[in-house]
């Protein structure tokens, strides 16, 4: 599978994501992109993950309600986790 030969590590598919333009960014790494960024910048040791997790949780609050549960419940997994 050519996509495991060019990205064999979660750092490389993170470095070639962040390269891209939000439009090519949804392509590679599919929906829901802020909710697997965040768990990709988490698991990458990111050092803007808690800004970005704070936002994506903030801006899911305010939009898609019926989706609070799930990401605070991801964003308190994933903090568990440690660095």
């Amino acid at each position: 599978m050519q996509f495991f030969a060019d990205f064999s590590e979660l750092q490389e598919v993170f470095n070639h994501s962040e390269s891209l333009s939000i439009a090519d960014m949804v392509n590679f790494i599919e929906h829901p992109l802020p909710f697997r960024r965040m768990i990709i910048k988490k698991l990458v040791n990111d050092p803007n993950y808690e800004a970005y997790s704070q936002q994506i949780v903030v801006n899911t609050m305010s939009n898609y309600p019926d989706e609070s549960d799930f990401v605070i419940a991801l964003k308190s997994k994933l903090d568990s986790l440690g660095s």
